[in-house]
Formats: structure tokens, C-alpha cells, sequence
């Protein structure tokens, strides 16, 4: 995954800023990892601000710990997700990466593994994860998806507020995409308040890309 500063300075610039990228599979190389790396002790109450991660082969900004919030990023032409907050995928601790929040950051042009079924522009499996002041748009499944499919996820609380979410499920033919801009998939309680939201199935050129 390549990662920069959209300011121009360097993703360590600034005390307070923590950032991974390993070599191992699923960690780094696939995906921005903010995880504590000694004794086992999991990370959490992070804040990614600035960044901009894209052409991640998996996900751009992955999120497996609580309360950790990314403040004016971007996440394009990746994978998979370019956001993704996780309760359980990687074995982190319950709760996960409940509390998260996404500010003031766009998402857009993901899930360009076309074909494989798999990615949204964000994804959550957390609880009371909360998108504030964004953009969505583009991605090849849902703009946001509210994922609680399983014993490991559990999508209770959050929602979306003051975003706007357009012409996401493009994903090319090769796969049935009817999803929306926003999907609440089994996810409860969700808010969606004061959002403009259109477009889905719609690329910006007007044409109509998913099957019917």
C-alpha cells in the first residue's frame, strides 16, 4: 500500500502519529495498519489525519481498534474497502473498532478487484461508528455499508451525517452490483441524517453500468 500526507509532509511528520506498514500478509503490504506492536497489547484511541492511501491490492485504511478516527484523508483506487472498521476479520479483541470515526475525508473509486464480490467504499462491522463531512462516491459496491452478517461483527449505533454519497455500485458486469450508496446490511440503530445522496448504479457519464 502506498501512503502520503495529503499536506506533502511525511505519514511520521508530528508526534502522536502512529503508522504501520509491514511486510506480512495482511499487514501493511495490503492494507495502512494501526495496531501496538509490543507484548500483544492492542492499540486503540488513534488519529489518522492527513493521509492518503491508495493502490492497496486489499484495503486502504483498515481499523481493528477502538476509537480511533481518520480527520481529512483519502482513499482511492484500492482493492478492496477503502475504509474498513473490523470487529473480529483479524482477531483483534472485542469490541474491535467500535467508536470509529470518519471526518471530513473522501472515499472513492474503490473495489477495483472487479469481480470477486468483495469491497465497499466503507465498510463497518463495529458498533457506533460514525462517518461526519465526507465524500463518497465511485466505489464498485455500496458507498457504505453497515455490515453485521455473523457472530464476529456486530453493527449496533453510528450512522452517517452531512456526507455525500453518489454513484457508487458500478461495479462492471461481470457481477451482479445492485447495491446502493448506502447500505444497512442486518447493521441496527443506524442514523442517516441530513446527507445528499443519489446516483447509485449511475457512473458519472450518465450510463447505467449494472445489469438489470
Amino acid at each position: 500500500v502506498y501512503v502520503w500526507r495529503t499536506d506533502g509532509l511525511k505519514p511520521d511528520h508530528a508526534a502522536g502519529r502512529e503508522i504501520y506498514i509491514g511486510r506480512a500478509l495482511f499487514d501493511g503490504t495490503q492494507r495502512l495498519v494501526k495496531v501496538a506492536r509490543c507484548c500483544n497489547t492492542p492499540g486503540g484511541n488513534l488519529v489518522f489525519q492527513d493521509l492518503h492511501a491508495k493502490l492497496s491490492s486489499h484495503y486502504g485504511f483498515a481499523t481493528s481498534y477502538p476509537n480511533t478516527k481518520y480527520i481529512n484523508c483519502l482513499a482511492e483506487l484500492n482493492g478492496y474497502e477503502g475504509i474498513i472498521f473490523d470487529r473480529r476479520r483479524w482477531n483483534a479483541p472485542v469490541p474491535g473498532a467500535a467508536n470509529g470515526e470518519v471526518r471530513n475525508c473522501v472515499v472513492r473509486r474503490n473495489n477495483l478487484a472487479q469481480g470477486t464480490g468483495i469491497g465497499q467504499g466503507i465498510t463497518v462491522e463495529a458498533e457506533n461508528v460514525w462517518i461526519y463531512d465526507s465524500e463518497i462516491y465511485e466505489n464498485g459496491f455500496a458507498g457504505i455499508d453497515f455490515l453485521d452478517y455473523s457472530v464476529d461483527t456486530k453493527t449496533d449505533g453510528g450512522g452517517v451525517q452531512n456526507c455525500k454519497v453518489h454513484n457508487n455500485g458500478i461495479q462492471p458486469t461481470k457481477m451482479e452490483s445492485f447495491d446502493p450508496n448506502i447500505y444497512i446490511d442486518g447493521g441496527s440503530n443506524i442514523t442517516i441524517r441530513d446527507n445528499e445522496i443519489w446516483g447509485a448504479g449511475i457512473d458519472p457519464r450518465g450510463s447505467k453500468t449494472r445489469l438489470r
